[in-house]
């Protein structure tokens, strides 16, 4: 990886024979650390506008960046989310002070 970060190095190692092929490989069948390095370098590799043009055209490469692309969630905004638990908690109360009246005397 630490090849690929020099902007001079970029284009000659992805016309190295079989990486990008091995990379896919390794992002179709591999998980954690191995997977994550292999989406690393060719994230660098496609920081150059030639490399772009070229790794689109891989057979395959869609679909493997398609399957680590996950979309995130929606973000909650905090207003929301205390809004939500207020009114959860408020609910919950009415009970408790319903319990709390038994009708004995205190």
């Amino acid at each position: 990886m630490n090849l690929c970060m020099p902007v001079q190095n970029r284009i000659a190692i992805f016309h190295t024979p079989y990486l990008v092929h091995w990379l896919l490989v390794v992002i179709n069948e591999g998980h954690g650390i191995p997977r994550k390095g292999a989406c690393a370098v060719l994230a660098y590799l496609g920081k150059t506008v030639e490399n772009r043009l070229l790794l689109v055209q891989v057979p395959g490469m869609l679909d493997a960046l398609n399957k680590v692309l996950k979309p995130r969630p929606p973000r909650i905004e905090r207003q929301e989310l205390t809004s939500k638990v207020d009114q959860k908690s408020a609910a919950y109360g009415s009970e408790d002070e319903e319990d709390s009246h038994d009708g004995s005397a205190t």
